[in-house]
């Protein structure tokens, strides 16, 4: 028999390994959404420029 306490701490965990990974999954997809907009930012300013 498991006791309660031994199921508690797997869940607890189990959900700061799930939180780390969401975390550093929303950090990278922040850094990569910063270098799409300096992207799109620099090629408006090409077109600006041209037009």
């Amino acid at each position: 028999m498991v006791s309660i306490q031994t199921i508690y701490d797997w869940i607890s965990k189990g959900i700061v390994k799930y939180t780390k990974k969401k975390i550093k999954t929303r950090a990278t997809n922040l850094s990569k959404d910063k270098i799409e907009y300096k992207k799109r930012l620099e090629f408006l300013r090409q077109e600006l420029k041209y037009s």
